[in-house]
């Protein structure tokens, strides 16, 4: 069945409906390939803080956190390699922070970072165990500045029911000629595993949709970079089987023997860059023939003088 709108990233006119899942329809658009799931029942709640805060996923990854240099991936470095190579950065918002790890990391690389998210026991434990209090909050008055060099908000856009909204009341906070890095994941993944699905993830981004939106409020895309990690495929798709499907979870089911897998996670953390190195070249190579797993970064720079106004996101 079609259904006719403007697509929120392209605004072609046309919307394909192709599934019903759970309680939610699913969208597509035949143009730029964004993806997006709509709650059925009109006014249904969908994202916030405590769908998250008492996620038992959520409430576990804090438990194996201790090191936050276990918490840093691939779309964290690629990003870090630009910061690194643009002098007119030195202060960075991160968006989503969780338990403020990457801001952590930035710090102690030298940037005046901060951050912000809404999940306030992960902020907490952020304060707590990485010793940044009045450096990471879960409310934007605490913030000591009020524009940033550049904003960074990592995997964070997928889960959210109004993109439009979103970029438009961040982009407030960065200065003009200031960069935005987003990360996410890549709609064209390899293996698409349960937690890119409602309740957990509503969107899905092509390298074109996420050009497209960016564009909308006055992004000049400045780099663009698709991941592709055996580690992480090979990671995710066994996890599942560890997994019980009858104790719901955002990602996909209740660990069934969560000390097992807490140590598993931890040695997995640890050994990230042994596994990246070991897997690089063929990494490259399917890189090189179109495979995608599991992020996509985007660096691009606001063009905007005057602030974006909020747009509506509808399907």
């Amino acid at each position: 069945m079609s259904i006719y709108g403007n697509c929120p990233c392209c605004d072609k006119l046309i919307i394909l409906t192709i599934e019903v899942v759970k309680d939610y329809n699913y969208f597509k658009c035949s143009n730029c390939c964004y993806e997006y799931y709509s709650p059925i029942l009109s006014g249904k709640l969908v994202v916030n803080s405590k769908l998250y805060r008492e996620d038992s996923d959520y409430i576990n990854d804090l438990v194996i956190s201790g090191d936050y240099n276990d918490l840093i991936q691939w779309n964290h470095l690629r990003s870090v390699r630009f910061l690194k190579n643009n002098k007119n950065i030195n202060t960075v918002l991160d968006i989503g922070t969780y338990n403020g790890f990457f801001v952590k990391y930035l710090r102690d690389i030298g940037f005046e970072a901060y951050g912000y998210d809404f999940n306030e026991d992960a902020i907490r434990y952020g304060i707590r165990n990485y010793d940044l209090y009045g450096i990471i909050t879960s409310r934007l008055s605490d913030l000591k500045i009020e524009k940033f060099d550049c904003i960074t908000t990592f995997e964070v856009i997928e889960h959210l029911e109004n993109p439009h909204k979103f970029i438009s009341q961040w982009s407030n906070l960065l200065k003009h000629g200031g960069y935005l890095i987003l990360s996410c994941p890549n709609n064209k993944m390899l293996w698409r595993p349960p937690l890119d699905y409602p309740p957990h993830h509503l969107s899905r981004y092509s390298p074109t949709s996420l050009s497209a939106l960016l564009g909308k409020f006055g992004y000049e895309i400045v780099m663009f970079d698709e991941q592709m990690s055996l580690f992480d495929l090979i990671r995710n798709f066994a996890g599942v089987y560890f997994r019980d499907k009858n104790i719901p979870t955002l990602k996909g089911g209740q660990f069934k023997e969560f000390k097992i897998i807490n140590y598993l996670k931890i040695m997995l953390n640890k050994s990230r860059l042994f596994f990246c190195v070991l897997f690089f070249p063929f990494d490259k190579l399917l890189h090189y023939l179109g495979f995608r797993y599991i992020s996509q970064v985007i660096i691009a720079k606001n063009m905007q003088k005057i602030p974006p106004a909020i747009l509506n996101h509808k399907v």
